[in-house]
């Protein structure tokens, strides 16, 4: 996905798939009671964890604009946007809220192991991601081609982040409460890989020769 990603880059990308590690064993650590702190946990919101990856969203947004500096576009407003709403969403925990007002508002019914919360949430989620897609497909009308594929590879890492969030997140087994456990590590620990691997792909294109080693039809069209 990345040629241009030199060994520094990817050193990036090691220390950041360590930190999430690292959090996820610590997870583990508290689930079978070895801590007992849960800001240990992976799951609570602002535990640890769940700060660096605040921390990360917001390296993101701040990358951002030196990626559209690179490229010489403003197209990249979209998608700080797009990580601005992320973050809110994460650190305000706005999916779980809306959702459980939907959720009562509309009278929402339950499916299977899917609570009314759930589907709230996935009627959130579903509304929001359109609304988000749209605007994404919006910005390429009359895109260059180096941002069209910088964008179709930022949509393909999003796509993962929303197989966590959202897939495995509606995956219920609350009869098998470690297997939930599991789940819910699973989940989170998704979201942290995903969303590392956008922070190195971001920060690998706003590195100055971020379009050098692309076919030569991009590196023209980026000019």
């Amino acid at each position: 996905m990345l040629k241009q990603a030199t060994a520094p880059n990817n050193r990036i990308l090691v220390l950041l798939l360590l930190a999430d590690l690292c959090f996820i064993v610590l997870y583990g650590l508290y689930g079978f009671k070895f801590v007992t702190d849960p800001k240990f946990g992976l799951i609570e919101d602002w535990s640890y964890g769940e700060v660096f990856q605040y921390i990360k969203e917001l390296w993101i947004i701040a990358l951002l604009p030196f990626v559209a500096v690179q490229q010489r576009t403003w197209r990249y407003v979209v998608w700080i946007g797009v990580f601005t709403l992320i973050l809110l969403d994460d650190s305000c925990q706005f999916h779980e809220r809306i959702g459980g007002q939907l959720a009562e508002a509309l009278n929402l019914p339950s499916f299977g192991n899917l609570r009314a919360q759930d589907t709230g949430e996935m009627l959130y989620a579903g509304v929001l991601g359109l609304s988000l897609l749209s605007a994404i497909a919006a910005s390429f009308w009359n895109a260059s081609a180096i941002y069209k594929q910088t964008a179709i590879q930022l949509i393909a890492l999003l796509g993962t982040l929303a197989f966590f969030g959202v897939g495995v997140d509606m995956i219920r087994v609350d009869q098998y409460p470690l297997l939930d456990k599991a789940m819910g590590a699973l989940e989170d620990g998704g979201e942290h890989i995903a969303i590392s691997l956008i922070t190195w792909f971001v920060y690998c294109r706003s590195m100055p020769d971020s379009t050098s080693s692309l076919p030569n039809r991009y590196s023209i069209a980026a000019r």
